[in-house]
């Protein structure tokens, strides 16, 4: 916020005079510093689907929400309520020490050789795919989120059924709506509703039509009912036959993470945890978990820390991640409750030892359980 702030106060009342901002910065080596990735994502997002050179200039415009929108050059304005918005430039261009003509032949080079990886890389080479560092008890490794978005492909698993839905609310503010949908292990894109789209006067009932909309097979909707502002999708989701979870963060936990050591503050800690489980390469047949290429939610899922109190497991409070990144983490916080609920058979069966997994995901519809209770008879 304080970039983009400063970044409004670059003008001059001379007409046709050039006017631009030169940032100068290292590359981030927490998630803290992640923003500056999407905000020249054509040069450092890796998943950006039309790649820049250095040096080119790539135009960009912010709309209503404050999110960034690529556009095809300096002509191509776009229209909000009315309101015609206008590209700026961005270029990006790298560095290394040996550009830098007066420390160049001092031994500053000999002081960042004794910097440990990736902090070496970062600052001696300007390496900005290399500088992420996780920072001290940090919840979810990087390395895991980065593995399981390596295994991610476009395509739905053949035979896997939608299993569950996270649903992070928006309370028409400017917070969007994210709904995350697992089939299993693989988790599709961030299906996102922008916060200006949703109208005021009616949150629930449009918000649960999108709900309907892009649920399939009875898969599972898990609300977050931390805000209140799931509360009204909750009930106009039961009264058409549709039995949601709600989600509240700050509730009691029971349950343990998966070697029993160890129990819960409370739900929020607990959710994200067992993610953190589910990420792990190291288990038996390795991580099932298959995440899409975003940015956003690598930075959502790495930046909350922890700390063992006498409840157990603690992880940060939505409110302090929030300050510290400058928006709210809802992707991050839609994946985990999608793991949270639903049939997970490929996961469990795994965990079991077996590594091709057990029986595929059955998503239980009402014929399914009248099935079942005539094999029981």
């Amino acid at each position: 916020m304080q970039v983009r702030y400063l970044c409004g106060w670059n003008r001059s009342t001379v007409p046709e005079q050039r006017c631009r901002i030169v940032m100068a910065t290292n590359p981030p080596i927490t998630a803290d510093g992640y923003w500056i990735i999407p905000m020249f994502a054509p040069w450092l997002d890796i998943t950006f689907p039309n790649p820049a050179k250095e040096g080119d200039l790539r135009w960009v415009v912010t709309d209503p929400d404050g999110r960034d929108m690529w556009v095809d050059g300096e002509h191509d304005v776009k229209t909000w309520n009315g309101k015609d918005y206008h590209p700026i430039s961005r270029t990006f261009i790298h560095g290394e020490l040996s550009d830098n003509p007066y420390l160049i032949n001092t031994d500053y080079s000999k002081r960042l050789d004794q910097l440990p990886e990736p902090m070496r890389s970062a600052y001696r080479d300007g390496n900005f795919m290399a500088a992420r560092e996780d920072t001290v008890n940090q919840a979810i490794p990087t390395a895991w989120v980065l593995e399981a978005q390596n295994r991610w492909r476009p395509q739905v698993p053949e035979g896997i059924p939608m299993c569950s839905m996270g649903v992070d609310c928006s309370g028409g503010g400017k917070d969007p709506m994210i709904i995350a949908r697992r089939f299993d292990g693989w988790f599709d894109e961030m299906h996102e509703t922008a916060a200006k789209d949703i109208p005021k006067d009616r949150i629930g009932r449009y918000c649960t039509g999108i709900v309907v909309s892009v649920r399939r097979q009875e898969a599972k909707v898990i609300i977050d009912m931390g805000g209140g502002y799931g509360g009204s999708m909750y009930e106009i989701l039961k009264e058409n036959n549709i039995d949601p979870i709600p989600h509240k963060g700050a509730e009691k936990s029971t349950a343990r993470t998966s070697d029993r050591n160890l129990g819960f503050y409370n739900k929020r800690s607990q959710v994200i945890w067992q993610f953190r489980e589910a990420l792990d390469p190291n288990q038996d047949g390795g991580s099932p978990i298959a995440l899409p290429r975003d940015p956003e939610l690598l930075a959502d899922l790495t930046a909350p820390t922890f700390e063992i109190g006498t409840r157990g497991i603690q992880v940060e409070t939505k409110e302090k991640v929030v300050d510290r990144l400058g928006r709210s983490t809802d992707k991050g916080d839609a994946v985990c409750m999608a793991w949270s609920g639903g049939d997970r058979r490929l996961y469990q069966g795994r965990l079991q030892g077996r590594s091709g997994g057990g029986r595929k995901p059955e998503v239980m519809t009402k014929k399914t359980q009248r099935g079942q209770k005539r094999r029981k008879r």
